[in-house]
């Protein structure tokens, strides 16, 4: 009996699985055109122009005049969007094997790291798969951002470096492109876009249609932007006397703003000082009540300490009254005892008015003498 040998599937590879992009239409059509943000596709295409002019203007055949650098910005998102409506050629050559630097100094986007130890920081390549694009490490690594996704940094971020590393390869090759035409001083923009692809080498140009097209469609645009100019200079008077007359309603409608503010601001004001001085008026008066309080309460105290003192007065004389009377008998005593000691002594005179020797033993018996009879 005949064994039957299972057959194998041979695995795909990562460019079978997912391709890499090969033209502007791929991606684009697997990204969002439409968003109201400052990242949309139109934006883009016009604002890049204005970063790091010095990097892409450094190395070009010749420098930008005023005007060419104040139009071209407006050709490129005109001719973006004409590629997207009819097809337009637009250096498909250039969008091959595109891919994106993302770098963060989040620590924690630093640290991150896919399932097989590749960085968050990283290159990424952008790549095509069935439900939109594919960014991918350049080992494997990296995940799928569908048309209709909006949510995740990462997502958005890689989407718009995307977005933008389009509009600066758009910018970078008309630019060079537009340059490259020998120049003159004063020369048209309109003869320097027929003469556009004359530089180039055969087998780096489109086809003769694509060319045309390409050609075709900047003059028009440069004739809309003159007709554009011609209009604007023409409706230019009208358009400042309309500045005018509203700059001045603005002014009249702005001073009658002030005066109102300067109204409601001065009645603010003074709604907040009559409170204040409903406040201090209501301080004053508990304030004079506490001084009235304090005035009579020291009125009391002087009255109360009055009497007090008026009694210890009528106390000490009543006192050095009784001293006195308790006194008198020892005194008496100790000086009759003195004078029936002493001999020849004249008692007519005052031994205190006329000092001797008397007056001195006098005093000193006196201090002497007991106090109690």
């Amino acid at each position: 009996m005949a064994t039957t040998v299972p057959v194998q599937k041979k695995s795909l590879t990562l460019d079978q699985k997912f391709p890499r992009i090969q033209s502007l239409t791929q991606l684009v059509e697997r990204l969002p055109k439409s968003k109201p943000s400052w990242d949309n596709w139109e934006s883009l295409m016009y604002n890049v122009w204005h970063y790091d002019t010095t990097e892409f203007t450094k190395d070009l055949p010749r420098s930008l005049t005023v005007n060419e650098f104040k139009t071209l910005p407006r050709i490129a998102r005109d001719l973006f969007t004409k590629s997207q409506e009819d097809g337009l050629w637009l250096f498909d050559d250039s969008f091959k094997d595109i891919s994106v630097s993302f770098q963060t100094w989040s620590p924690y986007r630093t640290m991150q790291t896919w399932s097989n130890n590749s960085p968050i920081n990283n290159t990424y390549n952008v790549r095509r798969c069935k439900q939109g694009v594919f960014f991918e490490t350049g080992n494997g690594a990296g995940f799928t951002f569908k048309k209709d996704q909006s949510e995740g940094s990462l997502s958005v971020s890689l989407q718009r470096l995307t977005i933008k590393k389009v509009a600066c390869i758009i910018r970078d090759s008309l630019t060079r492109l537009w340059t490259s035409v020998p120049h003159k001083k004063g020369m048209h923009m309109t003869t320097i876009a027929k003469k556009l692809f004359d530089p180039l080498p055969e087998d780096q140009k489109p086809s003769k249609d694509e060319q045309d097209k390409f050609i075709k469609y900047i003059l028009e645009r440069l004739d809309v932007y003159k007709t554009m100019k011609k209009e604007r200079t023409a409706a230019a008077p009208t358009e400042r006397r309309k500045a005018i007359q509203k700059q001045s309603i603005k002014n009249v409608t702005e001073c009658q703003r002030n005066i109102r503010n300067c109204e409601l601001h001065g009645e603010r004001l003074e709604r907040e000082d009559q409170f204040v001085l409903a406040r201090l008026q209501r301080r004053q008066e508990r304030l004079q009540l506490s001084y009235e309080r304090e005035c009579a309460k020291i009125q009391r105290q002087k009255e109360r300490w009055s009497g007090f003192k008026a009694k210890f007065k009528s106390d000490l004389e009543q006192k050095k009254h009784a001293r006195s009377a308790v006194l008198l008998s020892g005194v008496c005593k100790s000086l009759n005892q003195h004078y029936k000691t002493v001999k020849n002594s004249d008692l007519a005179k005052n031994p205190f008015t006329n000092l001797s020797e008397e007056t001195i033993f006098i005093t000193t018996h006196l201090l002497k003498a007991p106090k109690i009879a």
